[in-house]
């Protein structure tokens, strides 16, 4: 009986086993169909990678950035388009609208995808394979987003022009050190007199003790320099150096001092006459020591001289090949950088640097620095054009220029205008200088009144063919040129006048004023007289139509048609 009972129930559970069976084979038919559609993508985006990566290293090799823009835009976009059709803006729909210029078409690109760089998704793709995924669902995402941050790097190095400024930016992040704090000083305790001369007595003791033990250490150490000088063959003071310094030149350079340069100078002599073989110093030294002692003063200093300029030529002298200067600038930019971002841990500071050359012999594109990309952000944000690449262009061309403003301009009104414009602010500055007010102002027409006479001073050495305002004066270039050399150079100066000089510039003023000579300011034709105040214009209210207000204003010289709630304005 039990085993008949027991029988439904086996077979109930049999056919449920069965139904979960079928049900768990049915999805894994459904997981292996997904399988083979993901294994097809992927072959298929790999297949584009490979090509993207071809027409990049085409691109470096044969420089035809056009042909490969245009492959790019007609290919790339309809097939990332194609694989994501649930993205919210299609990649060949922000190209299509996007505008033609390559910042701007990058800028929208970039906002919208956010592409990473090409090594690191290139990385990540070969990290990932087709037979290795057990999850498909769970991984799709991923590859489709790596092998689209791919493409869209790609559009990007294609989109970028060729003759850019190298921009650099510092770490996001810094490690600052502990920050060094100045120990407290502690109070020295209360001593009496007595307590304080036997301290006293208690150092210079020791003081010379360790004076007399430093003592017998050098009288040692000296006596074994001339023992090894007598069984070697050196000099002494040659030992002393190995002794003390070990041969290592801790410092990077050391101040030239008469000896040093007297050998310098025999050494250049003896290998200009001898081209054969470089000359033995020692030997030079030796033979010649007498003609150092009965060297003067004058020649001590001479040499001296003659040897700084000769460390000097060799640190500063111009590199003659273009890789030899690219390693200079390489290297001075990367201590520029270290010291900067030491100074913004130390202190706080942000910084920001161009670089770009000032002749034409050397080929570089102007460098710029931002210890912060958003300093860059903010001052194109906020400065009106401001473009790093057309900055470090313009600057760079003034400099090749040779920093001179007149090498730019064009004709000789335009040089003209600057030159006028140079000794005015000149002549202002000189002014501000000699007063000591800084709100003091050049006055051409009123000169004998209001500069001479308020300020006790006089102009001297004016070049021109007349005294007037420069602006009015002829555009010839050479005299503009003349007077302003003269300002510069300070043949053309002001000049404080005597008591004597003063009162005899102030009769004669008065005289020429009460003669008529000088010229007044015209008497206005109304004066004395009462006149009427101005009439004030009524504002017109929003909400009154009339027109009343429309007869106080003056009337329009045209009409304007107005739209939607204006009203029509006519000419009266």
């Amino acid at each position: 009986m039990q085993t008949t009972s027991s029988q439904p129930d086996d077979e109930a559970a049999e056919a449920a086993l069965s139904t979960r069976i079928t049900e768990l084979e049915h999805q894994l038919s459904h997981r292996n169909d997904d399988v083979v559609k993901l294994e097809h993508d992927i072959t298929k985006l790999r297949k584009v990678l490979r090509q993207t990566m071809k027409h990049v290293k085409n691109l470096e090799e044969a420089n035809k950035s056009e042909a490969l823009s245009q492959w790019s835009r007609a290919s790339t976009p309809a097939l990332v388009d194609s694989l994501h059709p649930s993205s919210p803006r299609p990649l060949s729909t922000a190209l299509s609208t996007a505008p033609s210029s390559p910042s701007r078409v990058r800028s929208s690109v970039s906002k919208q995808y956010a592409p990473s760089s090409m090594s690191s998704a290139v990385s990540s793709v070969s990290s990932v394979s087709a037979s290795s995924i057990g999850h498909p669902f769970r991984h799709v995402c991923r590859i489709y987003s790596i092998l689209r941050r791919i493409i869209l790097t790609f559009l990007l190095l294609v989109n970028t022009p060729q003759h850019m400024a190298a921009v650099s930016v510092g770490p996001m992040i810094g490690i600052s050190a502990k920050p060094t704090v100045s120990a407290k000083r502690c109070t020295a305790p209360a001593l009496s007199y007595e307590e304080r001369t036997a301290i006293t007595k208690k150092n210079h003791d020791k003081q010379a003790e360790l004076d007399a033990e430093i003592k017998q250490w050098f009288d040692d150490t000296v006596a074994l320099s001339k023992h090894l000088s007598d069984k070697f063959g050196k000099n002494a003071d040659y030992y002393l150096n190995q002794m003390f310094s070990d041969a290592l030149k801790l410092r990077n350079s050391r101040q030239p001092n008469a000896y040093n340069a007297w050998s310098h100078h025999i050494a250049k002599e003896a290998n200009e006459a001898s081209q054969a073989s470089p000359s033995n110093l020692l030997n030079l030294q030796q033979e010649k020591i007498d003609d150092y002692y009965d060297l003067t003063e004058e020649q001590w200093e001479q040499y001296v001289n003659e040897l700084v300029d000769q460390r000097q030529s060799q640190s500063t002298s111009l590199r003659t090949t273009q890789r030899g200067r690219t390693q200079d600038v390489n290297n001075i930019c990367g201590k520029i950088v270290d010291l900067l971002l030491g100074l913004k841990q130390c202190v706080g500071i942000e910084a920001f640097f161009c670089i770009f050359r000032n002749s034409p012999d050397f080929h570089m594109s102007p460098r710029w620095y931002f210890t912060l990309e958003q300093i860059n952000q903010y001052l194109a944000t906020m400065i009106r054009r401001w473009e790093i690449d057309k900055i470090g262009a313009m600057a760079e061309a003034f400099a090749i220029a040779g920093c001179d403003y007149m090498n730019l301009l064009r004709n000789s009104k335009l040089k003209g205008a600057f030159l006028k414009a140079s000794i005015r602010n000149k002549i202002n500055a000189m002014l501000i200088k000699i007063t000591g007010n800084s709100k003091a102002v050049m006055n051409y027409t009123s000169f004998e009144s209001e500069i001479v006479l308020r300020y006790q001073i006089q102009l001297i050495g004016w070049t021109a063919d007349k005294w007037t305002n420069p602006s009015k004066l002829s555009n010839a270039v050479a005299p503009l040129q003349q007077l302003l050399d003269a300002i510069e150079n300070g043949a053309c100066r002001f000049e404080r006048l005597a008591s004597h000089e003063f009162t005899t510039q102030k009769k004669k003023y008065d005289k020429d004023v009460a003669a008529g000579r000088v010229a007044q300011r015209k008497v206005r034709k109304d004066a004395g007289q009462k006149r009427a105040p101005k009439a004030r214009v009524a504002e017109s209210s929003s909400d009154s139509g009339s027109d009343s207000n429309n007869e106080s204003i003056h009337p329009s010289k045209r009409s304007r048609t107005g739209t939607g709630d204006v009203d029509e304005i006519v000419a009266v």
